[in-house]
């Protein structure tokens, strides 16, 4: 049996899913009640009242196994507790929810994983992972029958959005929307990096596929620059948050123009320039118009991903911060990972501070915590 044959017949990718035996069955052991009360301590040094707090996490790669299953109570307990003792209300999750398998295991797990967040305010981007395409395209389907729409994943995992009271883009299919904090003024701008439309040949096999061929739809970039960049006042700040790298210079999944796109999307933006440009051709064309220079625009805090596996800190030419956090679970990590050791977990709770221009990452579990400054030179 190949390893194609042998994917077919387990239902999912055995090395998308390895993870360290465990050593104790406890779901709130005291390793992570030791770091619970040692993350506590430090968020709290960073909060004053102008700050905000928020949890991240990216790249959970959730399946249905007894492993992840405990270490998701794991975290769920020791989110709970650090979230509830620091006054954290949002958590933002940075895409890459499931790994990959056939279509009813990879739908069940979308469900297993919700029943973790659900007693949370969760907000999530969507990742290249997160529509199974790349189950199609890897086994070589025609037709392609594992992938879900943006219509079938809409109610499996974001239809609780309306409640928590975002702002769609009324034409779009709900997975990229923003959120208004009105007390800090801080909007908090959720890209779906994976909006094209994906394409078949006559056979109905993929041509394209939102794991290697993620980009920005047209209307996206319209509600982007047009909608969700421009306030009715001033005195506002953006957190703009993805899941795949726009950092310039970054490991590129993109379509290099849709990269392009957005960096000159975020220079123009804090240089507060207008941009009349197009980039790529056929699906991937963009015609960018940015009406930047007369717009009411907010302070660009930065631009906060995933993706990537690991923590990654860049700028661009205005210093704008763009920032990668490593991956919740362990598997393809740049951190050491041990089972019975906080590292088994990856996750920071966020707090930004609008007074002095600083945003301030808790890590929980493997790596370090950062401090990032987003205030311009010029300032």
């Amino acid at each position: 049996m190949n390893e194609k044959e042998s994917a077919i017949a387990c239902g999912y990718v055995p090395f998308g899913y390895f993870s360290p035996a465990l050593t104790t069955q406890d779901t709130f052991p005291d390793y992570l009640r030791q770091e619970a009360d040692r993350c506590v301590a430090e968020n709290k040094s960073h909060q004053t009242e102008n700050t905000v707090n928020f949890g991240f996490m990216t790249d959970i790669h959730y399946s249905e196994t007894p492993n992840h299953h405990l270490r998701m109570q794991r975290a769920t307990n020791i989110y709970r507790d650090i979230a509830w003792r620091t006054g954290t209300q949002m958590l933002v999750l940075g895409g890459d929810y499931i790994n990959n398998g056939c279509k009813d295991y990879f739908v069940s797990n979308y469900r297993a994983l919700r029943s973790f967040l659900s007693e949370f305010d969760y907000y999530p981007v969507n990742g290249n992972h997160d529509d199974n395409s790349f189950w199609d395209e890897w086994l070589e389907y025609a037709p392609a029958v594992n992938h879900l729409t943006p219509q079938e994943l809409y109610p499996l995992f974001y239809d609780h959005l309306p409640g928590l009271g975002v702002h769609f883009d009324k034409k779009n299919s709900g997975l990229y929307y923003y959120k208004d904090d009105p007390v800090r003024k801080i909007r908090f701008v959720f890209m779906d990096s994976s909006d094209l439309a994906l394409r078949f040949d006559e056979n109905g096999k993929m041509i394209t596929t939102k794991q290697h061929h993620a980009a920005h739809s047209q209307q996206q970039i319209d509600w982007l620059v047009n909608d969700a960049l421009c306030f009715r006042e001033s005195g506002w700040s953006v957190l703009l948050i993805v899941h795949e790298t726009i950092a310039p210079g970054g490991r590129i999944f993109w379509q290099n123009e849709h990269v392009q796109v957005m960096n000159e999307i975020v220079r123009a933006y804090v240089s507060g320039e207008d941009v009349h440009q197009s980039w790529g051709e056929g699906a991937f064309h963009i015609q960018l118009d940015a009406p930047f220079s007369t717009c009411t625009r907010g302070e660009l805090i930065g631009v906060l991903y995933g993706h990537e596996h690991k923590d990654l800190l860049s700028r661009d030419c205005n210093c704008t911060p763009y920032i990668s956090r490593g991956n919740f679970i362990m598997y393809k990590t740049s951190q050491p990972r041990l089972d019975g050791d906080k590292s088994e977990l990856l996750f920071d709770i966020v707090t930004i501070d609008t007074e002095s221009k600083k945003l301030y990452f808790t890590r929980v579990g493997a790596g370090e915590s950062l401090e990032v400054s987003y205030a311009r030179s010029d300032e």
